[in-house]
């Protein structure tokens, strides 16, 4: 018998993450599909989307949200 995982999902869509490899940076949650999740880098062209897994993102920090604010009213 084949059984559906109950998958739950801990980003929503709008939600700015970063990857653990990269987490200078910034990423926009655009869809949640069967544990993939599909992220814009923030600020670039909306047609490059990159599919990470839950594991491999993680929540943005405070300082680094705060600084990529600042930087963005600068330019």
């Amino acid at each position: 018998m084949i059984t559906k995982l109950n998958l739950k999902k801990k980003y929503d869509v709008g939600d700015e993450v970063c990857s653990k490899l990269s987490p200078d940076e910034v990423l926009i949650v655009k869809r949640h599909v069967d544990g993939l999740y599909f992220c814009n880098i923030k600020g670039t062209s909306e047609k490059i989307e990159k599919a990470y897994f839950e594991i491999e993102l993680k929540e943005l920090p405070k300082m680094v949200s705060e600084e990529y604010k600042i930087r963005q009213r600068l330019y």
